[in-house]
């Protein structure tokens, strides 16, 4: 898996965007966007995703909060999806952060939905 090179053998630009989810819907969410890497890039941009521990400071605010009388640093770190974008031109690099997040979002409220209606599967 790996950002295409642009026509001219360089990318000009590129991002990474980073979001947090506690596991096991991390590794639900980075496998259903993952499939899409190849299936997406074009001779413009090109796109990889993967799973890394989150640094503390990105994923604060979606730190658990345990209610079980456990001290805030003993709860489940986060772990990151991390998409790294890299394009020939803003354009195509705007475009593809957008589709990226829009499938990050859609996978993230498909695990949660999921979790509702069959709590045992735990967002897989």
């Amino acid at each position: 898996m790996g950002a295409r090179v642009t026509r001219d053998g360089i990318d000009d630009h590129a991002t990474t965007l980073s979001f947090c989810f506690e596991e096991p819907r991390a590794t639900a969410v980075a496998a259903a966007v993952g499939v899409e890497v190849d299936e997406i890039d074009d001779e413009r941009s090109g796109a990889t995703v993967s799973r890394e521990p989150a640094p503390q400071s990105d994923c604060d605010d979606h730190r658990e909060v345990p209610t079980d009388g456990r001290d805030a640093t003993e709860a489940a770190v986060p772990e990151a999806v991390v998409v790294r974008i890299a394009a020939g031109d803003l354009v195509a690099l705007r475009a593809s952060a957008n589709t990226w997040t829009r499938l990050v979002g859609t996978a993230a409220t498909v695990a949660e939905t999921a979790t509702e209606y069959a709590p045992g599967a735990g967002g897989r």
